[in-house]
């Protein structure tokens, strides 16, 4: 029972603090071409049911992975979000925590934020508590508010 209350609330943070829609928040690094945008459009709007889109996991998933090979860091951690949750495809850790990487490197907020997460609980890898606090003061740095709470916090883990 403790380790589903640590996955719902790891979901409500994810789900909170997720990726911006298209064209709404985008970092500025993340200068797109418009046909990645448009990728990732497609990600976004069958991962959230957008724009008059249903959710369909299915689709996502491959939008989602067509953005992230392209290098769209939203779509990479869209992609790695689905891993996470075994939405669309099979619940995966090892490539959630990949995805999330690669976004994270990408200046990736959220991305950054999950890693903390999966990093000091050992999902998808042994646990690391100095590369999950390092993930957990960039995320701050770049903005993330519950990442800067939880360093106020004293780096307090969010879910026990």
């Amino acid at each position: 029972m403790r380790k589903i209350n640590n996955y719902l609330l790891i979901f409500v943070f994810a789900s909170v603090s997720g990726c911006a829609a298209p064209g709404k928040v985008r970092p500025v690094s993340q200068d797109y071409s418009a046909k990645k945008q448009l990728i990732h459009n497609y990600c976004y709007q069958y991962v959230y049911g957008d724009y008059g889109t249903q959710i369909d996991y299915r689709r996502a998933q491959q939008w989602c992975r067509r953005g992230a090979d392209e290098g769209v860091a939203s779509s990479q951690a869209l992609l790695a979000e689905l891993h996470f949750f075994g939405q669309g495809v099979p619940q995966d850790f090892f490539r959630a925590l990949h995805w999330y990487r690669q976004a994270a490197q990408q200046d990736h907020v959220h991305a950054q934020f999950m890693l903390y997460h999966m990093l000091s609980k050992g999902l998808g890898t042994l646990p690391d508590e100095s590369q999950a606090r390092q993930w957990l003061e960039q995320s701050a740095a770049s903005g993330h508010l519950r990442a800067k709470a939880l360093l106020d916090a004293g780096g307090a883990a969010l879910v026990e």
